[in-house]
C-alpha cells in the first residue's frame, strides 16, 4: 500500500490533519510542499508557484536544497515540524540499511526556539492515534520511531552535525543563527558538515528563514537560484501571501514605525540597508597562519593595547596588543574572558600584560569609565577611554583591511566575529557597524582598536619623517649661502642699480 503524499497526510483527519484541521487559509503552504516533494500541481496552485519562485513550470523532480525566504509570522516552523513528521513517519526510505537509523535532523536557532519546533512535531503525533503509534519514547530534543527513524530538533552546530546519517535537514530561520562561542552564524559551516550525511539517503535540505542582512548562505542562495532552473529551489513570499489569518493592522503598524525593518521581516525582503562590513576575502588576506597565536615582545618596539571590558556576566572581557612595521599592522595579541569572571581578575591579568609589551596605556570604550580606570590604576597602568565609539573604530579599520596592510593570527573567536559585522546605512549620519542580533563584537572591537592606535601611531612616524626630509633638504640648499653678507653680493650683481 502506498503511503500518502504530504498533501495527502495535511488533508486527512487521522494523520497531520489532526493538527491542523483547517486547511483554507494555507493553501499557499500546500504549493510549498507540493514543490518540495515535486507533486502535481493545477493551475491555480502552479500560479502561486510562479509568483513565489519567479519560475516558469514546477520541479519535475524534487529539488536537491530548498529556500524559503518568508516574512516573519508566516507560518514556516509550523510547516517545518510537519514536514519532519512526514519525511520520517511517512516517507519510504530504501536507501537505509538494515538496523541502520535514519534521522531528520530539525536545527534551530537557539534552544528557545527548538523547543517550539518541538513543541510542534510532538502535537502533530499526539493529535493522531495513528501517528502516535508509531512512536518508540519521546525524550528532551528527539522523537524515536519504531520504523527505526528519529526526529533530532537541536541548536545550529556544525560540532553536532557530523557522523550521523541523515534522511533530511530542516533547517529554521538560518539568516539568525549564532554559534553560542563566537555569536557568529554558523550556517555555511553547518551545511558543509550536514551534505555528506545527505549523500547516501539524497535527503532534502530544507532552509526556511525570515531574511536579513545581504550576506550568508540565504542571501548567496537567493543570489543565485531565484527565478533559476536549477535543482536548487528559492522561494521567496511575504507574510501575508503565506499566511493570510495574520492581522494586517499589525503589518502595518510596523510599516509605520520602520519601513525598512518591516519590509525585511514581513515583506520577506533582504535589508538594502543591511550588508557585511568586511569582505570574507579580505579577513582571509590579513590572516598569517604560520604565525603562532601571540607573538612575543621584541624590543625597540612601540606596542599599543586595547580592552573591551565587562563586568563579568553577560559579554566576554576582551584584549588586544598591536603595532606597527612601516605600512603593516600586525596584531601581536588577542585574548578573551568568557563570563562568568571577577572583573578585578582581569584587569589584572591583563595590565600585567601589557607591561610585558612595555604598554603603560591601556585604551578601551567608555564602558563603566571611571570603574576601568581605577582597576587598572591599582594594577599600576592608566587606562584611557577612547574618543571613537566601537563603531567608529570598525570604520577606521575598513581602510587599513582595505589596502591589505593588516596581519591577524589565525585565532577563531576573532575571524567569526569580524565577518559577522554588519554594516548599517543611515541617511545623513555615518554608518553604524555593529554585530548582528544575538551575536558579539567585543574581540573584535579590542582587536580593532588595537590596530587603530597602531595605525595613527604609522602616520605620526611618517610625518615625523616628512619633517626630517624637508628640514634635511632645506639644510642642504640654504648651507651655500651661510656667512654670505648678502647685500654686498647684491650690490655687485648685474641685477642692482648701483
Amino acid at each position: 500500500m502506498a503511503l500518502p503524499t504530504i498533501l495527502q497526510a495535511l488533508a486527512d483527519p487521522l494523520l497531520l490533519g489532526a493538527a491542523c484541521p483547517e486547511r483554507g487559509p494555507w493553501r499557499t503552504w500546500d504549493v510549498f510542499n507540493a514543490a518540495v516533494y515535486a507533486l502535481p500541481m493545477n493551475a491555480e496552485q502552479t500560479a502561486l508557484y510562479r509568483e513565489c519562485t519567479h519560475r516558469s513550470a514546477p520541479p519535475a523532480s524534487p529539488p536537491r536544497e530548498v529556500w524559503a525566504i518568508i516574512g516573519r509570522r508566516g507560518g514556516k516552523s509550523a510547516n517545518a515540524a510537519r514536514l519532519a513528521v512526514h519525511i520520517a513517519a511517512l516517507t519510504p526510505h530504501p536507501y537505509l540499511a538494515a538496523g541502520e537509523r535514519g534521522i531528520v535532523a530539525v536545527l534551530a536557532t537557539d534552544r528557545a526556539q527548538a523547543g517550539i519546533i518541538l513543541g510542534y512535531t510532538r502535537a502533530a503525533f499526539e493529535a493522531s492515534p495513528l501517528l502516535e503509534r508509531m512512536v518508540r519514547r519521546y525524550t528532551r530534543e528527539s522523537i524515536e520511531l519504531h520504523n527505526g527513524c528519529a526526529i533530532e530538533v537541536t541548536t545550529a552546530s556544525f560540532r553536532t552535525s557530523r557522523g550521523r546519517t541523515l534522511l533530511a535537514v530542516i533547517a529554521d530561520e538560518v539568516a539568525f543563527w549564532r554559534d553560542e562561542e563566537t555569536g557568529a552564524n554558523p550556517a555555511a559551516e553547518v551545511f558543509r558538515a550536514l551534505r555528506p550525511g545527505l549523500a547516501t539517503t539524497r535527503g532534502p535540505l530544507i532552509a526556511v528563514t525570515t531574511p536579513f542582512a545581504k550576506a550568508g548562505p540565504a542571501y548567496d542562495a537567493y543570489q543565485r537560484h531565484f527565478g533559476q532552473d536549477s535543482d536548487v529551489l528559492v522561494w521567496a513570499a511575504a507574510t501575508h501571501v503565506m499566511n493570510p489569518t495574520l492581522d494586517r493592522a499589525v503589518i502595518e503598524a510596523a510599516y509605520r514605525d520602520d519601513p525598512a525593518a518591516a519590509e525585511s521581516e514581513f515583506g520577506a525582503a533582504f535589508r538594502a540597508d543591511i550588508g557585511s562590513f568586511l569582505d570574507h576575502e579580505q579577513i582571509a588576506a590579513a590572516v598569517n597562519p604560520s604565525r603562532p597565536s601571540e607573538l612575543p615582545p621584541r624590543p625597540n618596539t612601540l606596542y599599543h593595547s586595547y580592552d573591551d571590558a565587562s563586568g563579568g556576566r553577560h559579554d566576554a572581557f576582551t584584549f588586544a596588543i598591536a603595532h606597527a612595521e612601516g605600512s603593516r599592522l600586525v596584531l601581536d595579541v588577542v585574548r578573551h574572558r568568557r563570563p562568568p569572571f571577577d572583573p578585578g581578575e582581569v584587569v589584572r591579568e591583563y595590565a600585567a600584560l601589557a607591561r610585558q609589551y612595555g604598554c603603560s596605556i591601556v585604551r578601551g570604550d567608555r564602558y563603566a569609565a571611571e570603574w576601568c580606570a581605577a582597576a587598572y590604576r591599582e594594577a599600576g597602568i592608566v587606562r584611557e577611554a577612547s574618543a571613537l565609539t566601537a563603531s567608529d573604530t570598525f570604520l577606521e579599520t575598513l581602510p587599513l583591511f582595505a589596502q591589505g596592510r593588516v596581519e591577524l593570527p589565525e585565532d577563531r573567536t576573532l575571524l567569526a566575529e569580524l565577518r559577522a559585522l554588519i554594516r548599517r546605512v543611515r541617511t545623513g549620519a555615518r554608518d553604524l557597524v555593529s554585530h548582528p542580533p544575538r551575536g558579539h563584537d567585543d574581540l573584535a572591537n579590542a582587536a580593532c582598536g588595537a590596530l587603530v592606535a597602531a595605525a595613527q601611531q604609522g602616520v605620526a612616524e611618517c610625518l615625523d619623517d616628512a619633517r626630517v626630509v624637508g628640514e634635511s633638504a632645506v639644510e642642504e640648499f640654504t648651507s651655500p649661502f651661510r656667512g654670505v653678507d648678502h647685500d654686498a653680493a647684491w650690490a655687485e650683481s648685474p641685477w642692482s642699480d648701483n
